[in-house]
């Protein structure tokens, strides 16, 4: 028998027995829990090393980026004391907290493959993924504000304020990704279930359509200012009157603002919806066949997982490219190295 398969059912749970004749075994299958095709609970920790290999590329990769970026933001009091700053600081580090279910997966698989490091892992897996989309969906609002309602913005989003958010956000977020074990709802163990797994799926959901949104609306509002920039109001007059503007600092700033429109869905919301539907197309698969029947499933998850991690790695790059204090600074930084 799978060494994490036998544990005590919730009451009220209804079990289901399969007897082998030939080595007159049981197994006990709960129609709540996830299964792998050979009908063995799945190990959500996946030790095969094209997945350790892509992992720890992934973070050699993103954490010195990472880190980098945040500290020029850190390091110099004119960036660090701007709530746009202070919000992208957050979502840099919480791009560092995504490679952390990776170095456990490493430690399982390189150190220690036993039932606390896999319990450590299952408390922190798709926590990061939440923080980045939340701490996202802040420098969206900002930005969304900032371009909207900009005398309220000056007077009432202050950096402490923009720390309050930040630190608000990340409890709820950490809270309600992982209520159903702070509630003890279910057991903390070596394993995924079903509802755990569709709490994710409706917190990072909702994560997702609101960045979403957020995106089309700060694209519109941009649109609206490049309109109204084409226009001059006459002072002691109510008419407007147009003026000629430079077609092609116009048409920039309009490619400007399309392509932050799509590096923000294309990176920030792409992957979670990929994981969104993968989620979606497996709960189906087992309402209408069964737990045992679409264990397949769990043989692409590490294909997701290792998926997941490329907006973590390519956001630190989209920062240092489209905004020029950063990227000098990162420059003189490598020069003097």
């Amino acid at each position: 028998m799978h060494p994490h398969s036998f544990f005590k059912p919730k009451h009220g749970l209804k079990i289901e027995l399969t007897t082998s004749m030939m080595n007159n075994t049981t197994t006990r299958y709960l129609p709540d829990i996830v299964y792998t095709p050979d009908g063995n609970i799945y190990n959500p920790i996946s030790l095969h090393n094209i997945h350790i290999i892509t992992k720890i590329i992934g973070c050699s990769i993103g954490i010195p980026f990472n880190l980098t970026v945040a500290f020029i933001i850190a390091r110099d009091p004119h960036h660090r004391k701007k709530p746009r700053n202070i919000l992208q600081l957050a979502v840099t580090c919480s791009n560092v907290t995504c490679f952390l279910p990776p170095i456990v997966e490493f430690i399982y698989w390189a150190a220690s493959q036993s039932e606390s490091v896999c319990q450590v892992y299952v408390a922190i897996v798709t926590v990061p993924q939440g923080l980045v989309s939340g701490h996202s969906l802040l420098a969206l609002l900002d930005a969304y504000i900032a371009l909207a309602y900009p005398l309220l913005h000056r007077r009432m989003l202050t950096s402490r304020l923009s720390w309050f958010m930040i630190f608000v956000t990340s409890f709820l977020i950490a809270v309600f990704i992982k209520i159903d074990y702070i509630i003890q709802r279910e057991a903390l163990r070596c394993q995924m279930w079903l509802v755990h797994v569709q709490t994710i799926v409706i917190v990072l959901g909702v994560l997702f359509l609101s960045c979403i949104l957020l995106n089309i609306a700060v694209y519109c509002e941009t649109r609206k200012h490049l309109d109204t920039s084409r226009t001059l109001k006459l002072e002691g007059d109510t008419t407007r009157m147009s003026i000629h503007v430079d077609q092609r600092k116009s048409s920039r700033m309009q490619l400007e603002a399309a392509k932050s429109l799509v590096i923000g869905v294309a990176i920030l919301c792409t992957v979670p919806f990929i994981g969104i539907i993968f989620a979606s197309i497996y709960f189906g698969c087992r309402l209408q066949l069964g737990p045992l029947e679409c264990g397949d499933f769990t043989q692409i998850e590490p294909y997701i997982e290792d998926v997941s991690m490329l907006p973590a790695i390519v956001n630190p790059f989209i920062v240092l490219i489209r905004n020029k204090h950063f990227r000098l600074a990162f420059q003189s930084r490598q020069v003097r190295v």
